[in-house]
């Protein structure tokens, strides 16, 4: 989609999801896995509890430390598309 004052691109996609955690639907899911001895093969550590327990420091310390050494920094930019405002007189509000 294209206007004089800026551009925008809209694409359509399907997006598959599970019960979240917390829902009943989850522990069914978790538990008819586990009973097929496939668990180990679809589980998968949960990256943003841990840097929870990090940052709440809920981890002892050696545990920490050792953990540190995956860490890496990534610095991500982005951009957001808004109007551009078309400059012209003024009003000006008298009391």
């Amino acid at each position: 989609m294209f206007g004089s004052n800026n551009k925008v691109k809209i694409s359509t996609s399907e997006k598959i999801s599970f019960p979240s955690k917390g829902d009943k639907k989850r522990d069914d899911l978790n538990n008819i896995i586990k009973d097929a001895s496939k668990w180990d093969e679809v589980s998968d550590l949960d990256i943003y509890a841990l840097m929870l327990k990090m940052k709440d420091k809920d981890l002892p310390h050696d545990l920490i430390e050792q953990i540190r050494t995956f860490l890496s920094v990534e610095k991500t930019e982005r951009i957001y598309l808004s109007k551009i405002k078309k400059q012209g007189r003024m009003k000006l509000r008298c009391p």
